[in-house]
């Protein structure tokens, strides 16, 4: 796990050029305190920064930029199966002097090329230079964010988006529809940003640079969508449970591997509890599980119940209370962390539980992506509760839902039908979530089309939620902002459930295996292989931070966005504290607001727009 900074410049590199690398690499000091690297060439416009933090092979002998033969690597991640695939190179000949992951990966571009993304596990942002072309590359759920700046000088890549922007003097702009998608969202969906010019590269992407300008661009893999079976929905069988249970087992297995010391993040929800069983009982290792607890953020307590499982497992277990103050969960201060708007503000709180660990580990497993693996939300049960209603005509639902509008203010049941099944098709998915508050963004001019554009062509609900999840959700809000939010205390996650060859096995089988049968049964079922129901029965809580406690902590001054109409930000202020959608739609514009507003300093004429 580390940073990235490079230059791919259409001309030779300047003095200038190498101090403003070497200020960006130095930036990402807390994403690898523990080195930095570069290598450059001045006549092909060359420079590639690195920071390190030593998980695998910490001697200095795996340092990066990593050259051989010419050709030099440098990448932000971990590559869970690289004794398997330096098993494989040594056969055909390959010789390695280190033993970690970074040589592996190197020498797998040289003797594989492209089709070496096809054959790795892990979470990476890659750099490979030959001298002619660079290969970049992204792992397949974007768990290592990597930005790129594209400039009449040519091309700029970091780790993070903060670092390019300050260093580039980047002028932030949220046009009509990225506004729009943001507010509908609660995040800024890749490959846009809230920066001019700067793009998120997406997940298992793989470019390629020649002379500064990108030369050819592909995607890789894309999650599968497993086929709807027909008839009435059956469980899965105990032999089609073990080949998914056997998948986790290995994903499990890969992300041990490390130099230095591992921890698990312990709740009491099933998919952290199976990780920590898998651990133990599969692998024979005795992790310590970490459960943090805040007092005074109104998040609830999982640590007693967490405690239990640790012990139930024969597990080291500690309990960190935080203390730190509620109200220092401000806009400005979770800006600093995600350096763009988003609505993560149980981010905050990651960034905390890191800070806890860091001083014990360097690495820490957890639970994330077991709730969109198996479709555990809660939104995911009642999509299928009431996919007879979703799969209704349009016009039906809606004719429905003029019929029952009087009276839907003092009937919550009727209040579900005017405000989420009342809408257009390519409308449900956003009205569920942020119901009932889809009429406001309708006053948006640009949320027709935008709503068409991204939805218009969905699989339908419960089934479409399952891909939505995953992209752009997963890969373009939670696990970006984890892995910003982690690092920015030096602090390596890694998630078991986000994998490859898990998400691919699960395709295997019909969707309704997974829906059908309550909520988030595949995981209760597995996890119930290695402990009692006494202490897994709990109802989902869920890891979040109060909405309303944070804008109150924003204060009291209205947030104006340009592109929202000045009434339809004080119809939203006067309803923000009335919860639900009315409050998130309020967090949203409040992230957004600020985040103008900090950059107003740098770029006074934010300020007359």
């Amino acid at each position: 796990m580390c940073g990235l900074f490079c230059l791919f410049l259409r001309r030779p590199l300047t003095e200038a050029d190498i101090a403003l690398g070497r200020a960006g690499t130095a930036a990402l000091a807390h994403r690898g305190p523990d080195g930095q690297g570069e290598w450059l060439d001045r006549a092909a416009g060359v420079y590639i920064g690195h920071r390190r933090l030593a998980i695998i092979d910490p001697t200095p002998s795996s340092a990066q930029p990593m050259v051989r033969d010419g050709v030099v690597l440098a990448f932000n991640g971990e590559i869970y199966n690289y004794p398997e695939l330096r098993s494989l190179l040594r056969q055909d000949g390959r010789r390695f002097e280190t033993e970690g992951d970074v040589e592996v990966l190197l020498r797998g571009w040289q003797h594989w090329g492209p089709s070496l993304l096809d054959r790795v596990e892990g979470m990476f942002a890659s750099v490979v230079w030959d001298g002619h072309t660079a290969q970049i590359a992204t792992d397949p759920f974007g768990e290592k964010p990597l930005f790129m700046a594209e400039t009449n000088d040519g091309i700029y890549l970091s780790s993070e988006i903060g670092s390019l922007a300050r260093l580039l003097d980047l002028r932030p702009s949220l046009s009509e529809t990225d506004l729009v998608g943001y507010l509908a969202l609660g995040f800024i969906a890749p490959p846009a940003t809230a920066f001019q010019d700067v793009s998120r590269i997406g997940s298992a992407t793989h470019l390629e640079i020649r002379g500064g300008r990108i030369a050819h661009r592909r995607t890789y893999w894309q999650p599968p969508l497993a086929a709807l079976g027909k008839g009435r929905p059956r469980p899965l069988s105990e032999a089609e449970l073990d080949h998914v249970h056997e998948a986790l087992i290995e994903s499990v297995k890969g992300r041990l591997l490390a130099d230095v010391p591992v921890g698990i993040f312990l709740s009491r929800g099933i998919d952290s509890a199976l990780v920590a069983a898998i651990i133990r009982r599969d692998h024979g290792t005795f992790p310590r599980c970490l459960t943090v607890s805040f007092p005074e953020g109104g998040v609830p307590d999982e640590s007693a119940d967490a405690a239990r499982i640790a012990a139930h497992l024969g597990l080291d277990h500690q309990v960190i209370v935080n203390n730190s103050a509620p109200d220092k969960i401000t806009p400005q201060a979770l800006l600093d962390i995600l350096q763009q708007p988003s609505e993560g503000i149980t981010m905050f709180s990651v960034y905390q539980m890191s800070r806890a660990a860091a001083p014990q580990f360097k690495v820490a497993l957890t639970g994330i992506g077991g709730d969109e693996l198996f479709s555990g939300y809660g939104r995911n049960a009642y999509y299928y509760r009431h996919r007879h209603v979703y799969g209704a005509p349009e016009a039906l639902r809606r004719l429905a839902a003029m019929a029952v509008h009087p009276v839907a203010r003092s009937n919550r049941r009727m209040e579900r039908v005017a405000f989420e099944f009342g809408v257009r098709n390519c409308e449900l998915l956003i009205a569920q979530r942020i119901f009932p508050a889809i009429s406001w963004l309708r006053q948006l001019r640009a949320f027709p089309a935008w709503c068409e554009e991204n939805f218009g062509g969905s699989r339908p609900l419960p089934y479409g939620a399952y891909a939505f999840e995953w992209n752009p959700v997963m890969s373009g809000l939670r696990l970006p902002n984890f892995d910003l939010s982690s690092m920015r205390a030096s602090l390596e996650l890694r998630t078991p459930f986000v994998s490859r060859r898990v998400t691919e096995t699960l395709a295997r089988f019909d969707p309704r295996a997974f829906l059908a049968f309550g909520q988030k049964s595949i995981g209760r079922r597995l996890v119930k292989r290695y402990l009692p129901d006494q202490l897994i029965s709990f109802p989902k809580t869920g890891f979040y931070y109060p909405l309303k406690r944070f804008l109150a902590a924003a204060g009291p001054r209205l947030p104006r966005v340009h592109g929202v109409p000045a009434n339809a930000v004080e119809d939203l202020w006067q309803r923000r504290l009335d919860g639900r959608g009315w409050t998130r739609l309020a967090v949203r514009l409040v992230m957004a607001a600020e985040f103008l507003r900090l950059h107003e300093r740098e770029h006074p004429a934010l300020a007359a727009q």
